[in-house]
């Protein structure tokens, strides 16, 4: 029993010591990285803090750690440490623990996304810009993906509208009809 709770919290001081050091590099370039940003990675940023806030109270204090720093890396673009944060933070999971599946899944998103983020900013501004219309059209005519995990209506038009840049009244005049029709 004390073994299982000295390796515990030497997991918790290796995700605080990762936080830390994680929280200087994004203060250092926070200007650089707000200034690069595009609207296509706004959208997917914030898509992905809403998917992290969703999971944050769900697990133990080690898994909601583990996606503050996540979402703290997210947080200004830095999507080769979050590749590299990702797989560390899920290689010093337990695999008998039972955040390790979910925790699985989260880390296999958030590689997933910094590497698409990585091959969107290589890209010219222009092809960023018709990306970024498309992203918002094809996320009009699925509905909003993330609200409907939770299966709430009310989540669907609070959230979905906090998503997208255009108006929320038209973002869910337009939702409402075709998730009702497709279900």
């Amino acid at each position: 029993f004390d073994d299982a709770q000295a390796k515990e919290f030497e997991r918790e001081v290796f995700f605080e010591k990762l936080l830390q050091r994680f929280q200087e590099v994004e203060c250092d370039k926070r200007e650089e990285r707000l200034g690069s940003r595009s609207s296509l990675s706004n959208y997917q940023i914030e898509v992905t803090q809403t998917l992290l806030k969703n999971l944050k109270n769900k697990g133990s204090p080690s898994f909601s750690l583990s996606t503050r720093l996540l979402s703290s890396l997210l947080n200004w673009g830095s999507y080769e440490e979050g590749i590299t944060a990702s797989d560390t933070i899920y290689k010093n999971t337990p695999s008998t623990s039972v955040e390790k599946d979910r925790l699985g899944g989260l880390c296999r998103s958030v590689r997933h996304l910094c590497s698409v983020m990585m091959g969107c900013h290589a890209q010219a501004a222009s092809s960023m810009r018709s990306m970024d219309m498309s992203m918002e059209e094809d996320f009009d005519e699925e509905g909003e993906i993330g609200a409907e995990a939770e299966g709430s209506d009310e989540g669907k038009s609070e959230e979905g509208g906090g998503l997208l840049s255009p108006p929320p009244s038209s973002t869910v005049a337009s939702s409402s009809p075709s998730s009702s029709s497709s279900s």
